[in-house]
């Protein structure tokens, strides 16, 4: 009988080889934050031997060659949920296409609709290496990495030594896999955004919405990540964690004890997240198969019914945009998709429909070096409304917190106008008057 070593050698290819066996009128899925910088750099330089290959991916990390090289027969390319700096310029040019697929959602749409669907010929993504019994992890990033595994015809894996074993379930053994390319990678350490003024006041009042005992979501996005954890969590205890991300800076809370997620609804007493990011080596050697730290797909830790589960849920997003309905805008500007929906839609609607939950929008008050408003009087039109007005519920900026929940579109304009900078404030007291006042 064949060893799980012996099978590994046997699928060891290099990345041009690896590539080879696309063959014409595929559809490659990449999921996000999977993305294999050795197979995607030999895609890019056999791009022109391609015929009709459709590639679906997550979030770029960069611009690749064959976003536009593969543009006329070779390669089709569309990002799915989140573009990223990566992405913009290319969706913006219609280059590529854009998928607003929910992260809980790819069960649904690739197993329990799966002739709906088209399928899945290749995925590729990033794993560590085989521990003793022949699994290979993904480590701090799962995602949605199974559903797309168990659906795909062929699976191409870049293993890559940083990464590590995490508890989960979000693990192949080499039998599930069918080429394997190996790829050093050195570690990076990327730390969050440096707290300022803005994010220092803004993390004063939610501290006030934070309650001894609450689980907390904390999304991506510099006004969110970059909040000092020392004044938002001062003296709060026994909080909870259940988070699409989990920046370091929150790995090291867990480590503290501080969340200590022993009074959660579900999984007590366990940190639950899909991704670990801006991380260092120690975060990373706590996180390594520890039973008190879980990396799951987020079919199931996006899934509303998962967070509307727990009690006294607090979801914490960034927003770009609100108008003086509530109505808020946290993917495009000008119309322009900036990021995409991320897991803020899921968290929301989940963490309002949680027993004692509350949802947090972060708002800096002004963008553009203070000379654009973020609260307007109505989005503009091709704005994406992320948040529909019905679903707002507390938003902050450095001027305060407004509570929109259960008022009318008055009092709504009335609480908002409070926490603009007061550079804007009459003109929107005058656009107010004119929408919401006879």
């Amino acid at each position: 009988m064949q060893s799980w070593r012996e099978e590994y050698a046997g699928k060891l290819v290099s990345a041009d080889q690896a590539v080879a066996k696309i063959g014409p009128n595929q559809r490659i899925v990449i999921p996000i934050t999977g993305e294999p910088p050795a197979v995607l750099t030999a895609l890019a330089k056999h791009t022109a031997d391609f015929k009709n290959v459709q590639l679906l991916m997550g979030v770029p990390r960069q611009e690749w060659e064959f976003f536009r090289s593969g543009v006329g027969g070779h390669i089709a390319v569309g990002f799915e949920n989140f573009v990223g700096a990566g992405g913009r310029a290319v969706v913006e040019e219609r280059l590529v296409d854009y998928y607003p697929t929910l992260f809980s959602f790819h069960s649904k749409i690739n197993e329990e609709r799966k002739g709906e669907a088209p399928p899945i010929d290749v995925t590729t993504f990033v794993v560590s290496p085989p521990d003793d019994e022949g699994y290979c992890y993904f480590g701090t990033s799962v995602w949605y990495k199974p559903v797309i595994a168990r659906c795909a015809k062929v699976i191409i894996a870049e293993v890559q030594s940083n990464v590590i074993p995490t508890r989960g379930g979000g693990r192949l053994h080499v039998s599930e896999i069918d080429w394997f390319v190996e790829n050093e990678v050195p570690f990076v350490s990327r730390g969050v955004p440096d707290a300022d003024d803005v994010s220092i006041k803004i993390a004063t009042s939610i501290h006030g919405l934070i309650r001894d005992g609450d689980t907390l979501q904390l999304g991506t996005g510099r006004a969110a990540l970059s909040m000092p954890l020392d004044i938002l969590l001062k003296g709060k205890n026994d909080l909870g964690w259940h988070s699409e991300i989990t920046p370091g800076p929150i790995v090291k809370r867990i480590k503290a004890k501080q969340i200590n997620s022993s009074r959660k609804t579900l999984n007590r007493g366990i940190a639950v997240t899909t991704l670990v990011q801006n991380h260092d080596k120690e975060d990373l050697e706590f996180v390594r198969d520890n039973p008190a730290f879980e990396v799951r797909d987020s079919t199931y830790v996006n899934n509303v019914v998962t967070i509307a589960t727990h009690d006294n849920m607090v979801a914490m997003n960034s927003g770009l945009a609100i108008d003086l309905t509530g109505q808020i805008a946290s993917e495009t500007i000008g119309g322009a998709i900036f990021n995409g929906m991320g897991g803020q839609q899921e968290f929301v609607f989940g963490a309002m429909l949680s027993k004692g939950g509350r949802s947090v929008h972060v708002l800096p008050s002004t963008a553009g070096d203070g000379f654009i408003s973020r609260i307007v009087p109505r989005l503009p039109e091709g704005e994406y409304v992320t948040i529909p007005r019905s679903w707002a519920d507390h938003v902050v900026t450095e001027w305060g917190v407004a509570k929109l929940l259960g008022k009318s579109h008055r009092q709504r304009a009335e609480a908002l106008i409070e926490v603009a900078h007061p550079a804007f404030r009459e003109e929107l007291k005058a656009a107010a008057r004119k929408m919401h006042w006879p």
